[in-house]
């Protein structure tokens, strides 16, 4: 097994939070079709939202610090 690199990694959290925020704005749109109540699901869904701008902050400032000058 090989150590996964920190750019791997930074890559790696932002398609999960990608991948999270799609699954719960499908549940959002799953919940409306039933009629439920989304507040907390609205409310999550924003966390999720300002957890992928920090990955892809992080991912960014990885990116530029390997860069070659």
């Amino acid at each position: 097994m090989t150590a996964e690199t920190v750019l791997e990694q930074a890559i790696r959290h932002v398609g999960d939070g990608k991948r999270t925020i799609a699954g719960q704005r499908a549940l959002i749109a799953r919940q409306k079709e039933r009629g439920h109540d989304t507040e907390a699901a609205d409310s999550l869904l924003v966390q999720f939202e300002r957890a992928l701008v920090i990955f892809e902050d992080d991912l960014r400032a990885i990116q530029d610090a390997i860069k070659p000058n």
